[in-house]
């Protein structure tokens, strides 16, 4: 069962794609994080993460996530 899919956008699952921006609180909960990613991958959902710091240069995010997407 995810606990975590009500979490996503509508159009995100239906792309089955999440996209975590991870602050410092990640820091102090990675095993949370890893669950809620094996979770949702298990109804094949692919969750990228990037530090909120990532999002500076949003050429290079955007790009980031278009790789990743269509590599699947």
């Amino acid at each position: 069962m995810i606990r975590h899919a009500r979490l996503l956008r509508k159009d995100m699952t239906e792309l089955k794609l999440g996209i975590e921006l991870d602050g410092d609180i990640h820091l102090e909960q990675k095993e949370y994080d890893q669950i809620r990613d094996e979770q949702l991958a298990e109804s094949g959902i692919k969750i990228i993460r990037f530090r909120n710091e990532d999002l500076n240069d949003m050429k290079t995010f955007k790009n980031s996530i278009l790789t990743a997407y269509c590599r699947e």
